[in-house]
C-alpha cells in the first residue's frame, strides 16, 4: 500500500504534492482516511423533484401544451430497457456494452411541436417525466448509486457521465435507445436492436396514427352539421 496526500475537486482527486489527478482503477480496493462530514452519502447533484401522480400529471400536460396537444404513452411504474455501447474500454470494465433497465415514476407524456399539425411521428416530441435507473441486466455492472433524472434523455445521460465518463457521448435519440420492458423478455447484447419489439418510436408511431384517425373523424362530423 502506499500513501498520497490528496484533496478532491471538480469529481477528481488531485495529488497535493504533484498537482495531478489520481485515476483510481475499477477491482482495486482502496483505504480512504477522511475528516468527518467530508463523505457524502448521495450525491446532491442527482436530486430530482418529487413525482406527480397521474391527475397533477395531465393537469401538468394541459398547462404546460395546450388542451388535445398531448398524448399520454406511458404509465407511472412502467419498465423500460435500454443498451450502452462503450467505444472506448477502460481497465477493469465489465464489458464493452450494457443494457439497463430503468422505470418512469410518472406517467410519460407527448406533446406536439407548435406549428405542426400532429399527423406525423416528428410532430411531436418526449415531455419531460422523472425516470429512475433500477439494474443492468446484461453487462454485470453494480449500480452503486440511485439514479433519477427529469427524463429519459438526461437518465441516459447521467448514466454515461456516472459510470462510464469520456467513454462515449452522453446524448442518444431516446425514441429509437428506449424499448418498453416485461419479465417475459430476455434483451441480450446478441438480439439487434432492429428485432426488439416496442420501442417509444413504436408507441409514439401507433399513438400519432389514433391521433390522426380521431382527429380526421372528427373533421369529418363536422363537415357533415356545417
Amino acid at each position: 500500500m502506499k500513501s498520497f496526500n490528496v484533496i478532491y475537486q471538480h469529481g477528481h482527486f488531485i495529488d497535493k504534492e504533484t498537482g495531478k489527478s489520481l485515476i483510481p482503477q475499477q477491482g482495486f480496493e482502496f483505504v480512504i482516511i477522511a475528516e468527518p462530514n467530508s463523505l457524502l452519502e448521495f450525491d446532491d447533484k442527482l436530486i430530482v423533484a418529487e413525482a406527480k401522480s397521474s391527475e397533477d400529471k395531465k393537469k401538468w400536460a394541459i398547462n404546460q401544451f395546450g388542451e388535445g396537444n398531448y398524448i399520454k404513452i406511458g404509465d407511472a411504474g412502467d419498465q423500460l430497457f435500454f443498451r450502452i455501447g462503450n467505444s472506448k474500454i477502460a481497465k477493469g470494465d465489465e464489458s464493452k456494452q450494457y443494457i439497463l433497465l430503468c422505470s418512469l415514476n410518472e406517467d410519460l407524456y407527448l406533446y406536439l411541436i407548435k406549428g405542426r399539425i400532429g399527423n406525423k411521428p416528428n410532430d411531436w416530441r418526449l415531455a419531460e417525466c422523472i425516470c429512475e435507473l433500477k439494474k443492468c441486466l446484461e453487462g454485470n455492472l453494480q449500480l452503486s448509486e440511485v439514479i433519477k433524472a427529469e427524463s429519459l434523455n438526461k437518465l441516459f445521460s447521467h448514466t454515461v457521465q456516472f459510470f462510464f465518463p469520456t467513454q462515449r457521448s452522453g446524448s442518444t435519440n431516446v425514441f429509437t435507445t428506449f424499448y418498453f420492458y416485461n419479465e417475459n423478455m430476455k434483451p441480450t447484447f446478441l438480439t439487434p436492436s432492429k428485432d426488439y419489439k416496442g420501442s417509444l418510436d413504436d408507441r409514439r408511431n401507433q399513438e400519432v396514427l389514433n391521433f390522426s384517425k380521431i382527429n380526421h373523424l372528427e373533421a369529418k362530423q363536422i363537415d357533415l352539421f356545417a
